[in-house]
């Protein structure tokens, strides 16, 4: 499809407008202080094979935390002589620049894709870790097979392509503005021989394994989206760059063409992503309802609201210009709700709502709750940490981890509501003839029991904790 602008210029808008919801409902499970050097590096999930391991990134190490046993351990990744240092000179200070880890199901395996770079040494490299489910855990020694590709340019992120069909890593020039696409031709182990742990892709594969976006911007880009629906096909790729261009391509099902377009917002963009909108969920047969979160380190935040419909225009205000966002993630638990971190020490729940149908549909976003927390918000991750099947947040700041969770008492209070709002649409709908009572009565046990169920979940998550 030929190049478009959208229609209205992206600009985020003025003040935020919506006033503060309800008080937020978050316990803190537990705070873990870690110097600050390791925290800017970035953090990514693993799967265990007893839960989800939390990877943390050290200046020039991986330490590896699980969070329901407390436990932190090193992972022997880094401790060796690089490829790209292998020619006899002394060994330069590697510094950790990206991690992201893809769970391979086929080769049962977490490749951890790690980015280092030495600005002074002019040394650059890409370390791949095979981490087993079982090397993830805190009985296993940490060691695991490593292979390492040396780069001729200084990479910036690190990111596995989700939607790419094998395993296919881009990495983005911290100079030139281009984004280099490699393929892991052996997903089970490092190559025997000496064979590239990592193939670097043309031009025409690499824009293929991106589903059509720009191989080449005129700044360094910053941060890398994906989302597909499996069951319509639809899906939804974007890029965003240090100038402020945000480059977007949608495909609305299985074989229609991709409709790409882009925005200059005149800010850097170091923080997209995609979010699907649950409550406002579209017509059977329709494209679901996906919007783009779009953030900056130097002003404030904004939406691109249903972007399968309309692309990249109209944007709505998320945050003020006063506001310096770090990073941010769709809340599970939550629906149509997410979480932004900010330079300020502020957590933000924001919460998009939709008045209208069809084309008359108009956006506006709510600010739910917000709470300060002692440093700034450099990460945030959802983990079911204490495996009692909710979602922990765990907040990465410059001096350490929070990990929070909302608070039970809260959430079965909603249960409660939403098995009263059941109750009371059978008793609407039901008719004795129809056998309606039969629901009522088993709705009406439901609502006697919840608050057993409140003290069980609370006397289980204590458990959890002791």
């Amino acid at each position: 499809p030929a190049m478009q602008r959208a229609a209205e210029p992206a600009r985020v808008p003025g003040e935020a407008e919506a006033p503060l919801g309800k008080a937020e409902t978050l316990l803190e499970l537990a705070y873990l202080p870690l110097p600050s050097a390791m925290l800017a590096r970035g953090t990514t999930v693993l799967r265990s094979a007893s839960s989800h391991t939390l990877a943390l990134c050290l200046q020039a190490q991986v330490l590896l935390l699980e969070l329901d046993r407390a436990h932190l351990r090193p992972l022997e990744v880094l401790r060796r002589t690089s490829n790209a240092n292998a020619r006899g000179a002394a060994s330069p200070s590697l510094e950790v620049v990206g991690i992201d880890a893809l769970w391979h199901p086929d080769a049962g395996l977490n490749l951890v894709a790690i980015a280092r770079s030495s600005a002074s040494d002019n040394l650059h490299e890409i370390v791949i870790a095979y981490v087993s489910a079982g090397a993830a855990t805190a009985e296993a020694d940490g060691k695991v097979q490593t292979a390492t590709l040396a780069l001729d340019f200084p990479p910036l992120i690190a990111q596995w392509l989700r939607l790419a069909d094998t395993p296919t890593l881009a990495v983005s020039d911290a100079e030139s503005g281009r984004l280099h696409v490699f393929t892991l031709p052996q997903a089970a182990a490092p190559p025997a021989d000496t064979s590239p742990v990592l193939v670097e892709l043309e031009d025409t594969q690499s824009s293929d394994a991106l589903g059509g976006l720009a191989r080449r911007f005129q700044a360094p880009v910053l941060a890398l989206a994906e989302w597909r629906c499996p069951h319509s096909g639809c899906s939804a790729r974007v890029a965003a760059s240090e100038d402020g261009t945000v480059e977007l391509l949608a495909q609305k099902g299985w074989g229609e063409a991709p409709a790409r377009q882009w925005v200059r917002v005149e800010r850097p963009v170091n923080v997209a992503f995609f979010f699907e909108d649950s409550l406002a969920a579209a017509s059977p047969g329709e494209p679901p309802v996906v919007h783009l979160f779009a953030g900056s380190v130097l002003c404030g935040a904004c939406f691109f609201a249903d972007v399968l419909r309309n692309g990249l225009r109209a944007p709505v205000l998320a945050l003020p210009d006063s506001v310096s966002v770090l990073c941010g993630s769709p809340w599970r638990a939550q629906p149509s709700t997410l979480l932004v971190g900010t330079w300020c020490r502020t957590l933000y729940c924001l919460q998009l709502r939709c008045v209208g149908e069809g084309a008359s549909r108009e956006w506006s976003c709510r600010l739910v709750w917000s709470r300060e927390l002692p440093h700034a918000l450099y990460g945030i991750d959802m983990i079911d940490a204490t495996c009692d099947g909710l979602d922990e947040i765990v907040v990465r700041t410059l001096q350490g981890l929070h990990v929070l969770q909302e608070e039970l008492a809260g959430v079965c209070a909603e249960l409660r509501v939403g098995l009263a709002e059941l109750l009371r649409q059978c008793d609407d709908e039901a008719s004795p003839s129809a056998g309606g009572a039969g629901g009522r009565d088993a709705l009406s046990r439901a609502l006697s029991r919840t608050g057993a169920i409140a003290e069980l979940q609370v006397r289980l998550k204590r458990h959890a904790l002791s």
